[in-house]
């Protein structure tokens, strides 16, 4: 063999000469050079499932809150299903999932469970495939080659030192089944199974679920546990397959809840200062994360699909374009689908709704005032902007005060001047001066003035330029405060209390309504309900 030109003696060494045990090499080209890159063939002799690993804790919370009880379930869900077999008609042992938004604790709760599972002297097998573990999806490497390699790395007993070296990891899925066939109580723990297999089915997915059901879903003594950002167990069959008989469902596990907030300042020194709206996101990148799901184009339809779902809480079709936006979400029950605020803000700015965006934004910066009201003041602000946006899909909500049947074509956020926002009829008078383009037309008035009277925002709506304005106004109360002042003359007001009756007595102020709980409940929507004062815990230190 005759070396390039160029080459040195040592090509024809390296070429030449033969792969050491487990070794092969492999040509690529570059640059007209034959290249050789080296990967590691992995069998049984390489593994020991007592080897396994999790990640480490890191700078994790020790205490955790709600935790214990989720990892019983967990448990209680391989104790039931671990002795099963699946055949052609039911029982079809189906896996335990773990679905929750990012960074919502799916990656803790897993390495809880592995902890526990090698308490009770299970096997568990931990994979990741969260961007921070060894294992990626190489550039046109097949999806169960991943999965494959993913599975030999965690199983391998002398383990890869970093990314590169796991990269040279082969191993193929008849040696698994060499090694695993003498084994019980062996539990596949998946984190993110969703950043493998993407949303957009291939035929790589088919053999993915093949494997999985006949590895660690079909036999008995073995089971999977996988966490996912998509908040529904809708797309099973894409990921697992049917295999010979129905459909496959899902054991869905519950996540971590705690609203009390001196319990979760107690968690960690970081949490000390946790406030209703703190966010922390330290290296998180929101908006890279946003643009990693690659979401779908900006489109009425999209807009639509978004409206509908925040405010309603019922997930749409599976191919409605929001559901590329699902790892933004989270699902309370089967079915339902709640909008995560920071990621409300990103979706805003998507649609082109970049004031509302900013107003979501400015939230953690109230955080240190919170008996100042003016992150209630600026959630109402975000519903009322979100329901004006609605009305151009559907029916608008009841409190818009719009005719049945009104259907705006544009919807105008503003920020009122300062030296404009002293009154709402001085904010009236402003907006009237400004060029309107179209017809029918709903307004959002916000007031840059910190000591704007009566009203903390307003919204206009005309059906011509010749039709009369119908405006409104609407006030925040932290708590169960009345307005001071009557609504001017061809305007009513709505008084938005954060701690709200169930029903209101007589009003205290003319032109004003006052709004029950239920009220203000329905029309911050399913999403921003939590958001509402009377559903915050006590945050004083």
């Amino acid at each position: 063999m005759r070396s390039p030109r160029g080459a040195g003696p040592w090509f024809l060494c390296l070429v030449n000469a033969p792969s050491p045990a487990g070794f092969a090499f492999q040509p690529t080209f570059a640059f007209g050079l034959v290249t050789e890159k080296v990967t590691e063939v992995v069998t049984a002799k390489d593994f020991n499932i007592a080897a396994c690993l999790r990640p480490s804790d890191g700078d994790r919370p020790k205490r955790f809150l709600e935790l214990d009880s989720c990892v019983d379930d967990r448990m209680q869900a391989v104790q039931d299903n671990l002795p099963l077999v699946t055949k052609s008609t039911k029982p079809r042992v189906p896996p335990a999932m773990l679905s929750r938004c990012m960074r919502g604790g799916k990656t803790t709760m897993l390495c809880k469970v592995f902890d526990r599972l090698k308490k009770e002297e299970k096997l568990p097998i931990f994979i990741s495939f969260n961007g921070d573990s060894l294992v990626y999806k190489l550039d046109g490497e097949k999806v169960l080659d991943t999965m494959l390699r993913a599975i030999a790395v965690s199983l391998m007993k002398n383990k890869p030192a970093d990314k590169k070296d796991a990269e040279r990891v082969r191993c193929s899925e008849k040696a698994l089944k060499a090694y695993l066939a003498d084994k019980q109580d062996v539990v596949l723990v998946v984190d993110e199974l969703n950043v493998l297999l993407k949303a957009n089915p291939t035929d790589g997915h088919q053999d993915v679920g093949r494997f999985l059901r006949e590895m660690f879903l079909d036999p008995a003594g073995r089971h999977l546990v996988f966490s996912t950002h998509i908040p529904t167990s809708a797309g099973l069959d894409q990921v697992l397959g049917k295999g010979a008989g129905s459909s496959r469902t899902v054991i869905p596990i519950k996540m971590p809840r705690c609203a009390e907030v001196q319990r979760l300042r107690r968690m960690h020194p970081n949490c000390a200062a946790l406030t209703p709206y703190s966010v922390k996101t330290g290296g998180f990148d929101l908006e890279g994360r946003f643009r990693d799901i690659l979401p779908a184009a900006k489109s009425e339809i999209l807009a639509e699909s978004f409206l509908s779902e925040f405010f309603i809480g019922k997930r749409g079709p599976d191919h409605d374009p929001v559901r590329a936006f699902d790892a933004l979400t989270e699902s309370p029950k089967k079915g339902q689908i709640r909008w995560i605020l920071a990621y409300v803000g990103q979706m805003c700015c998507h649609l082109g709704w970049k004031q509302v965006g900013a107003w979501i934004e400015e939230l953690p910066s109230w955080s240190g005032k919170v008996e100042s009201g003016q992150d209630w003041e600026t959630v109402l602000l975000v519903a009322l902007c979100l329901r004006c946006y609605e009305a151009k899909y559907s029916e608008p909500h009841e409190l818009l005060g719009l005719a049945k049947g009104a259907l705006p074509a544009a919807v105008y956020v503003e920020k009122v001047p300062q030296e404009n926002s002293t009154k709402p009829t001085v904010m009236l008078a402003w907006w009237k001066k400004q060029r309107i383009r179209t017809y029918p037309y709903i307004a959002v008035l916000s007031p840059t003035f910190s000591k704007t009277e009566i009203v903390d925002a307003m919204w206009i709506y005309q059906e011509s330029a010749t039709a009369s304005c119908l405006v409104r106004g609407m006030q925040a109360k932290l708590g169960s405060a009345y307005p001071k002042q009557d609504m001017p003359l061809g305007m009513l007001g709505l008084l938005f209390r954060g701690q709200a009756p169930d029903t209101t007595r007589n009003l205290e102020r003319q032109r004003w309504k006052y709004l029950t709980a239920s009220e203000i409940q329905s029309f911050l929507g399913k999403s921003l309900t939590a958001a509402c004062p009377a559903h915050w815990p006590n945050v004083t230190p």
